[in-house]
This record gives structure tokens, C-alpha cells and sequence, in this order.
């Protein structure tokens, strides 16, 4: 799930996007495709919220149509936004660090007790 407001300021094409993100997967070097979908919001801040992160709508969306039980869904990021979609969607929430934010910063990380990983690496260690 990305959100990618340049698209809604007319910065780039949602094509544009899209060929970031396959290049990004042949550099991942893992065998394709390395994800099922790539779900990708458009608007801007200041645009209506529809899939724009914190909404939960593609994170709903995709528990429904693979058909996922909530109780086993992870929502992992880096980002307030990312954290307030995976709480709304009542699915499990992981913070990694990035860079970006320090996530244990961000309220509710600290409110949630949401547990708070080096990188997506350790995260995934972590898992059965």
C-alpha cells in the first residue's frame, strides 16, 4: 500500500509509479513477481481521501478479496499513516525504522504499545 500524492499534483503518471515499482522488484533480486499487487494511492493531502493511507480501504479491501482472516494480517511501515490504516482495519501493526520518522515517536506506537523493528528483516524473523 503507497501513497503517492505526486500522481494527484500532476508530478507524475500513475504509469510512472508503476514502472518504479517494477524496477524496484527485478533490484529486490527475488524471483517474480515478488508481490501479488501493489496497491497505490493517488491523491493528493488535499484531496478527497479515499485510498490514501490512513484510510483502511485497500488494506479491507485486499482481506476480501483473498479472502484473509484479519486475526493473521500484518500491517508493517514506517509512517503515522501506515499505522493509523492497519489500527483501523483491526489487523496486526508493526513499525520498522527507515529513517524517515522514529517511529517510537509517533503516538500511537506509544499508545498501542506497537512493537517497533530495525527493518523489515527482523520484522519477518520474528514471524512463524
Amino acid at each position: 500500500f503507497t501513497n503517492q500524492s505526486g500522481i494527484g499534483r500532476g508530478l507524475h503518471t500513475l504509469e510512472d509509479t508503476r514502472k518504479v515499482n517494477a524496477r524496484m522488484e527485478q533490484l529486490i533480486g527475488l524471483p517474480a513477481p515478488v508481490f501479488s499487487g501493489i496497491c497505490i494511492a493517488p491523491e493528493a493531502p488535499d484531496q478527497p481521501m479515499v485510498y490514501r493511507k490512513p484510510s483502511p480501504r485497500f488494506i479491507l479491501e485486499m482481506i476480501a478479496e483473498h479472502r484473509l482472516d484479519p486475526a493473521q494480517c500484518w500491517m508493517v511501515g514506517d509512517s503515522a499513516a501506515d499505522i493509523g490504516a492497519g489500527l483501523a482495519a483491526h489487523v496486526k501493526v508493526a513499525a520498522v525504522r527507515t529513517g524517515k520518522v522514529d517511529p517510537t515517536s509517533l503516538p500511537d506506537v506509544i499508545a498501542h504499545k506497537i512493537p517497533v523493528f530495525s527493518n523489515i528483516g527482523e520484522f519477518a524473523n520474528t514471524l512463524p
